[in-house]
């Protein structure tokens, strides 16, 4: 159970105080290094509900808290490859979300890569390519997320 939960319908309305909200799930996850290589994975599983703003003092019904997914899976796979250059894959698939009316959303998988060297100790140069796949997705209906998405710079590390 969760007290006092803060919500909203959607990014266009304003916050409410739910008056109930109910959250249940469990994840699982799994790492692997071996040196300079790794890989995780988690799987995530959430049935959230809450009351929908009302002008009583009755709570109303809970319902399906929009936009957030009932399943989640996130991996990261990453090694140097020649060089000290590192292959970074990662990637994310989101299920069974409602939007505002309580409609099914579309499933989706995004995949990422980054490719980066170091070039002097604090000093890295990358390349990453984000969303792979150039999938169309939205987070929340109409919110459309940005198509394949290439980047190119220097990271610093103290």
């Amino acid at each position: 159970d969760t007290d006092d939960l803060i919500d909203r319908v959607s990014k266009e309305d304003t916050f409410y105080n739910a008056l109930t909200a109910t959250m249940k799930g469990a994840e699982f996850g799994v790492e692997w290094r071996s040196g300079t290589r790794h890989a995780n994975l988690s799987i995530a599983y959430l049935d959230a509900r809450a009351s929908a703003p009302t002008t009583s003092d009755e709570p109303a019904p809970e319902q399906r808290r929009r936009w957030l997914p009932r399943w989640k899976v996130d991996y990261v796979v990453e090694a140097p490859v020649i060089f000290k250059v590192v292959v970074n894959h990662s990637g994310q698939f989101v299920a069974d979300r409602v939007n505002t009316t309580g409609e099914s959303m579309p499933d989706y998988y995004v995949a990422n890569l980054r490719v980066s060297q170091e070039i002097g100790k604090p000093v890295t140069v990358f390349a990453a390519l984000r969303n792979v796949f150039d999938r169309n997705y939205e987070q929340e209906t109409g919110y459309p997320m940005a198509g394949r998405t290439i980047l190119i710079g220097l990271e610093t590390r103290p």
